[in-house]
């Protein structure tokens, strides 16, 4: 839905680590969003629940989840797998990834070419 008035006040505020590289939205719960980000050498990934949210203030949140399994790689993408279970990535350090994010655990790695920047869950 979108706002009736006016577009320059947010409705919602998320703050991130550093420079944010992109979003993801859930496959299947639509105010579920994860954004991923570079700030300080480190890359980060954040679940946040947007929910109903908005009114006439703005609505600064918290992430839900920070995930943070990366180190020092640089993500290139990241996306949900078809039931929003799982998340994966693809970095510079020539890895895949597949991320749990509930535990924020790495259930899989593995080594990629550097081609492949783009992921698919």
């Amino acid at each position: 839905k979108l706002p009736t008035s006016d577009f320059t006040k947010p409705e919602v505020s998320l703050e991130t680590s550093g420079k944010v590289l992109g979003v993801s939205f859930h496959p299947f719960v639509p105010h579920v969003l994860l954004s991923y980000s570079m700030g300080m050498g480190a890359c980060d990934m954040r679940v946040w629940n947007l929910g109903e949210g908005g009114g006439e203030t703005t609505d600064e949140r918290e992430p839900e989840v920070l995930i943070d399994v990366h180190g020092e790689g640089e993500i290139m993408n990241v996306s949900w797998n078809e039931n929003g279970t799982r998340i994966v990535t693809t970095a510079k350090d020539k890895k895949a990834r597949v991320i749990d994010p509930r535990k924020n655990v790495v259930v899989h790695e593995v080594a990629i070419q550097e081609a492949e920047r783009e992921c698919w869950a």
